[in-house]
């Protein structure tokens, strides 16, 4: 299992003895000594190396932490801002060893809105003799995380969580799914659904995009789980079922789903939709037997007024043929209508990722999306945005022509990406594609 969480500051709890032995050993003198035994591994999975709270929270540690097979659990907190430690009612913040009885109802208790606190949990296995000394002592290596109050709760967290969300409250049924896809859990021979993501999109205010194109699961889910947490700070976005709000609404039958939009809230706002696959039968009654959930899957949708590529395929939003995302955007819904079925290859592009330049710089598009793979590129697809709110002037030049507003060219070897010129240095995306059987490229 994994040991501490590497990317959190560096755990502090770490002066436990190690289990020492004694063993014999021969040597050239033939006299004995002693060697240290191994350690059993006993370290405690965790979900993340932090989670975000609200103020108050309450925190099974079980839960955070995991139940190794341990004798006794040594737990500290630290942190600023009044997190405590509490067990049945009782504030133990000072304590630190804790058997497994009362290391299952040890709860974290969040503190004030922009603190945060620091939990370490230590697993150990020994023996107690008469006199209540531990001894043959084994250590796993501390495991830490942190808990930022933030006033929203991660989803990473929410198993644990035992503070009820209100009714009405924007986490409600965000973390209502989370927790019943953790009890619904396979197990055994069960099998779960496949749940998938396009990952975080960009949009435009008011975009509508079809929740199908954005999460895709196994034809074997039998409903579909939603659940929308709107931005506190700006709110607007709604989950639409053939022109219906039905934000609040949970469950959605598969053919339900394919018809299921988001529409996104107004600029600079930020939604969070959470997606659970449900396999399942239902009897006679109409009661669901044999559930099992996929693990929740959560992306967030960013209202920046600049839609990315991966959310391209999804939008159902008329696209104005003037629009500067209009080619853009056409080419990157095109790449997903016309992407490879059963034994057919696309060819395989691959680019630098984004770039600096200095102003009126040329680059040679070959140079930055070579082409890989057994199958030959036929044709080249290439479109170029500005970016939005910046100077304008980024060009597509073949043989010195401007062809900006073109998008299909088999010259690539020709074909340069020209930089606007001024004296400031410009950042410019462009999108491409090439051939009739390309597929979707990387968000941006």
């Amino acid at each position: 299992m994994a040991g501490a969480i590497s990317s959190g500051t560096a755990a502090f709890y770490t002066s436990y003895p190690s289990g020492y032995a004694p063993a014999t050993s021969s040597t050239a003198g033939g006299t004995g000594g002693s060697a240290v035994t191994d350690i059993v591994d006993i370290r405690v999975p965790l979900p993340a190396g932090a989670f975000t709270a609200r103020a108050g929270d309450s925190y099974s540690v079980r839960e955070l932490f995991g139940s190794p097979d341990a004798a006794l659990m040594r737990v500290a907190l630290r942190g600023d801002g009044g997190g405590r430690l509490v067990l049945r009612g009782e504030d133990v913040t000072g304590r630190t060893d804790f058997d497994p009885l009362d290391y299952n109802e040890l709860q974290f208790v969040a503190g004030a809105d922009g603190s945060a606190q620091e939990i370490v949990a230590v697993a150990r296995s020994g023996t107690k003799d008469a006199a209540g000394v531990w001894r043959n002592i084994a250590d796993s290596e501390p495991v830490q995380i942190t808990a930022c109050v933030t006033g929203i709760r991660s989803i990473e967290a929410a198993a644990a969580l035992r503070t009820a969300a209100l009714p009405g409250e924007a986490d409600a049924d965000v973390i209502g799914l989370v927790q019943d896809a953790t009890i619904f859990a396979a197990y055994g021979t069960q099998k779960a659904p496949a749940l998938s993501t396009v990952g975080n999109v960009t949009l435009k205010a008011g975009d509508a995009l079809a929740l199908h194109d954005l999460f895709s699961a196994g034809a074997e889910t039998a409903l579909y789980r939603v659940a929308l947490r709107d931005d506190a700070a700006a709110p607007g976005a709604r989950l639409m079922l053939e022109g219906e709000d039905v934000t609040h609404r949970i469950d959605f039958t598969p053919e339900e789903f394919s018809s299921l939009q988001f529409l996104a809230g107004p600029d600079g706002s930020a939604a969070e939709i959470l997606v659970v696959a449900r396999a399942g039968t239902k009897d006679e009654a109409g009661v669901w037997r044999n559930i099992v959930d996929s693990p929740a899957v959560q992306i967030t949708a960013t209202v920046t007024g600049a839609r990315s590529a991966n959310a391209a395929p999804a939008l159902r939003s008329p696209v104005d043929p003037g629009d500067g995302d209009a080619g853009f955007l056409r080419i990157a819904q095109e790449a997903a209508i016309f992407a490879p079925l059963a034994g057919r290859k696309a060819p395989v592009v691959s680019g630098p990722g984004e770039v600096t330049v200095k102003a009126g710089d040329s680059l040679s598009l070959r140079d930055l999306f070579p082409v890989s793979g057994t199958v030959e590129a036929a044709l080249y697809r290439v479109a170029l945005r500005d970016e939005p709110g910046g100077p304008s002037g980024g060009r597509l030049l073949l043989d010195g022509a401007d062809v900006t507003g073109r998008t299909t060219s088999r010259r690539w070897n020709s074909c340069r990406c020209n930089m606007s010129r001024g004296r400031r240095a410009v950042r410019r995306r462009s999108w491409w594609s090439h051939g009739p059987d390309a597929r979707t490229a990387p968000a941006g």
